[in-house]
């Protein structure tokens, strides 16, 4: 039980060292990459068959398309009149070619859904319902037939149906910017006020 004793500490050591001072600079690189990967591959399946979509490669190389098929570790993508297969761990990005949608004529839940899933959690966006109703805030959760948007004005957390949707868009507008510019505001005017009130006992006494 002694001898037990001074493993079970290294197991410990080697749990709480940064991964670091672990891994050497290869492995540190390839942890990455399988990452990077593994977050390709789930925008990929989340955006679904027959977006049309902008891949940026690792290569900084550029290739616009639509996916066609979606593999354990590659991608199907169309390119004009041929298809070629871009590996998962080559990608660094992958985003819809138009990331906003409105509706013309009928509703398109499967694009709602692309855009959704393209813009990502905590993006600002304003979209409008077949209810005529229009709401501003950001996405906080995606599901596979409805996505929540947290309204701006008023805090509350909104389910909404992709079929429900009849425009989506990126907001032109960050909406915690004015709150920050007016508390930046207040608070220089407070410190102003301080000086001219320190200034002005100091210039009253003999």
């Amino acid at each position: 039980m002694v001898r037990k004793i001074p493993c079970v500490f290294c197991i410990i050591f080697l749990v709480c060292q940064p991964t670091q001072s672990i891994l050497g600079h290869d492995q540190q690189e390839w942890v990455k990459s399988v990452i990077r990967a593994s977050r390709i591959k789930e925008k990929a399946e989340n955006l679904g068959i027959g977006a049309l979509v902008n891949v940026t490669l690792r290569s900084s190389q550029k290739q616009k398309g639509r996916i066609v098929e979606i593999a354990e570790d590659s991608l199907g993508l169309a390119i004009e009149k041929r298809t070629i297969n871009v590996q998962f761990s080559d990608v660094a990005d992958l985003n819809l070619v138009h990331p906003h949608y409105k509706a013309n004529g009928q509703l398109d839940a499967t694009r709602v859904r692309q855009v959704v899933s393209d813009l990502g959690l905590g993006q600002e966006i304003t979209l409008k319902l077949i209810s005529k109703n229009r709401l501003m805030g950001h996405i906080r959760s995606i599901d596979s037939d409805s996505f929540t948007i947290v309204d701006s004005r008023t805090g509350e957390a909104i389910p909404v149906f992709f079929n429900e949707v009849s425009m989506i868009e990126k907001s032109k507008v960050a909406y915690g910017k004015p709150k920050m510019l007016l508390r930046f505001g207040i608070g220089f005017a407070i410190a102003a006020a301080l000086f001219a009130v320190a200034s002005c006992a100091s210039g009253q006494m003999p």
